[in-house]
């Protein structure tokens, strides 16, 4: 959700509306911060950015007028990146919220009508030669009942999805067709936030708190437990260092990694990137089937 439109009268459980000043808040934000200015900023609505929204899909819904993507789309779009190395990666939002936008608790449950899903099926076309693709929105699969999704899919390695405003750390699941789908807790209650980095084509992740002085992922190689056959694993194999992406309010003396307890060297901060450290490392060492365990300490 981007804003809250949640009544602050008695009637708190089901009272819903839109607020005009909460919109201008967002926006405001995205100015003050010039975010958008370098980084490309893909917003998606959530069911309380529809309650009670007659027309979402209309030029003067509060999505369309204060949102960043909201200008140039009503409702489900894509975004495709294309690197120096010839790959290209898709980020396709999807839009599940009813229309019209209805009150709680009416709109718990996210649907897709027959004219986003044409939109979606488009996007499907237009993404499925990717290196990458990944999905977002805001309902978790399982609060949908719309058909066809298994399909637009097929081809992208995560759905990443809110809704539950949970407390909950781990709300992950890799379903039978092999896609990845990661729930993230709030931000306006929790304070949670994701870090996700697509190395190579594989992806990886960390879930965080807001307010700790050091956040870090390690973007390669990939945590086992969430490779997925929809991404090209065979890529590790082939990489020649280790990388970890390290955000720190404070200053980074050494980043010092071993791999089964046994010390391998300490990262170095790449030349190209301030937030990337690499260590090279022989993958032939640990290609043998049998997972490893790898440790980073940063001092």
């Amino acid at each position: 959700d981007l804003v809250n439109s949640v009544s602050s009268s008695v009637d708190r459980l089901f009272g819903t509306e839109q607020y005009e000043e909460e919109w201008t808040i967002y926006r405001d934000v995205l100015i003050r911060t010039n975010v958008t200015a370098y980084t490309k900023w893909l917003d998606i609505k959530g069911n309380h950015d529809a309650f009670m929204d007659p027309d979402p899909d209309s030029s003067k819904s509060f999505y369309r007028i204060y949102s960043h993507q909201g200008h140039n789309h009503s409702g489900s779009y894509e975004y495709t990146l294309r690197t120096k190395d010839d790959d290209s990666y898709s980020f396709v939002a999807v839009d599940m919220c009813p229309r019209p936008g209805i009150g709680r608790p009416f709109n718990f449950l996210g649907h897709i009508n027959k004219k986003e899903m044409k939109i979606l099926k488009k996007l499907y076309e237009k993404t499925k030669n990717s290196t990458s693709t990944i999905f977002f929105g805001h309902y978790p699969l399982s609060f949908t009942y719309s058909n066809g999704l298994d399909q637009i899919m097929k081809n992208g390695i995560v759905y990443l999805n809110g809704h539950l405003h949970s407390g909950i750390k781990h709300l992950y699941a890799r379903h039978s067709n092999g896609l990845l789908e990661l729930e993230l807790g709030d931000w306006k209650d929790k304070r949670r936030f994701r870090i996700l980095t697509i190395d190579s084509g594989l992806l990886s992740f960390e879930d965080f708190r807001f307010n700790q002085p050091i956040y870090a992922i390690i973007s390669n190689p990939k945590a086992a437990k969430f490779l997925t056959l929809r991404e090209p694993f065979y890529r590790i194999s082939q990489s020649t260092h280790i990388r970890i992406v390290i955000f720190s309010n404070l200053s980074i003396q050494n980043v010092i990694i071993s791999i089964d307890e046994q010390y391998i060297g300490s990262a170095i901060q790449s030349k190209d990137n301030q937030n990337l450290f690499i260590l090279p490392w022989n993958t032939n060492l640990y290609n043998d089937e049998n997972l490893n365990k790898i440790f980073v300490e940063i001092k």
